[in-house]
């Protein structure tokens, strides 16, 4: 089972900024037959590209002024649960985390709240977030406990 260390979470705007950067180069001489080739070239890269970002559900979690943002990454085909009792829980955006449940609890048991593709405000009062798979019981993306991820 892979753990939130070895998942691949590859930063989305390096990948654009590389795109944008060969977009440039290519686009200097559009009419030119090898530029319309590059320009295939280049989508497919950039489709290969969304591709591979896709293959983690992703939540992320901001404090108040915005100054601290921790990005969770669960693999697609598991469900993680994070601890978030020590994590000032400004927003929540779930928009791509999968099914995605948030718990007053530490521990992702009991009654929750949906938060699934839409980013949930004022959530002071969430102390643990489950996303990924539906269906299936989740696991601890940080550890057993929760006071070993709460930073």
């Amino acid at each position: 089972m892979p753990m939130p260390s070895d998942i691949n979470t590859a930063p989305t705007s390096q990948i654009f900024i590389f795109t944008a950067y060969l977009f440039l180069l290519v686009s200097q001489d559009i009419d030119h037959p090898i530029m319309h080739k590059s320009l295939l070239i280049l989508s497919a890269l950039v489709f290969a590209q969304l591709a591979l970002a896709q293959n983690n559900w992703y939540v992320t979690v901001k404090n108040n002024d915005g100054s601290k943002v921790r990005h969770l990454a669960a693999p697609r085909g598991y469900r993680f649960c994070y601890c978030l009792s020590q994590t000032q829980t400004a927003t929540i955006d779930g928009t791509i985390g999968g099914n995605v449940k948030l718990f007053s609890r530490s521990d992702c048991i009991g009654n929750y709240s949906d938060g699934s593709g839409k980013v949930t405000k004022n959530a002071q009062w969430v102390n643990s977030v489950s996303f990924g798979v539906s269906g299936m019981e989740s696991e601890f993306g940080g550890g057993d406990q929760c006071n070993q991820y709460n930073n």
